[in-house]
């Protein structure tokens, strides 16, 4: 995984990875760069963090896992922009036009296959409108 400077470059972060057939959960540890101590490990997510961002404007990490999730992880008072407008949308409205099915009816019995030969009575009377 890789390894990401925090913006006041006094922290660094990296992901773990998650050997097989483990029951661990990939993880972000971050480490004091002055004392190259542990300082915290958040669980992220089932599968081994593979790519990390720290963003240094948004003051957000954006975290690439191998079960094929992204995640990101933000502080609401901190971070700005980015993943918050989406997190502070209100859901969309549901219209009954998102609803309906769109889909055209197929009746069997309209295609020609299906249809059944004309009586004979019924082929006189449209041979007599001819």
């Amino acid at each position: 995984a890789d390894a990401v400077f925090s913006p006041d470059s006094k922290l660094v972060a990296t992901g773990t990875t998650i050997m097989k057939d483990e029951p661990d959960v990939g993880k972000i540890a971050f480490f004091d760069i002055d004392t190259l101590t542990f300082v915290k490990a958040v669980p992220v997510s089932e599968g081994s963090v593979v790519s990390l961002l720290w963003h240094p404007e948004l003051n957000q990490i954006i975290c690439g896992c191998s079960d094929k999730m992204i995640h990101v992880l933000y502080d609401p008072k901190y971070s700005k922009k980015g993943i918050l407008y989406s997190v502070a949308k209100a859901p969309k409205k549901i219209r009954i036009e998102d609803t309906l099915d769109t889909r055209h009816i197929m009746n069997p019995h309209a295609l020609p296959m299906f249809k059944q030969a004309p009586s004979a009575r019924r082929q006189r009377e449209k041979a007599r409108m001819d």
